[in-house]
């Protein structure tokens, strides 16, 4: 009986340490998304202040920040994932 539960536990691991690879995997490709983005926001910014719209470069400044909240959780959450690998 001990073999079936140490097996059980066993495959249990494997299928966690499985999905949480799945999980980093997903996760950084999302945070590839949210870079590029933020990338194109900068340069949004930089467009908007040449250009002199004040009020457009204040609403891309708070998707910016948002953005960055966005990458520092995604980052936050793929170190919990590899404490499962």
């Amino acid at each position: 009986m001990v073999g079936v539960v140490d097996g059980d536990v066993a495959d249990d691991r494997e299928a966690d340490a499985a999905q949480a690879e799945y999980y980093r995997q997903e996760l950084s490709g999302i945070r590839a998304q949210a870079e590029s983005q933020l990338a194109r926001k900068y340069i949004e910014l930089q467009q908007c202040q040449a250009s002199g719209l004040t009020q457009r470069a204040a609403d891309v400044r708070r998707v910016i920040r948002a953005l960055e909240r966005e990458i520092v959780t995604l980052e936050k959450l793929g170190e919990g994932l590899k404490r499962w690998l």
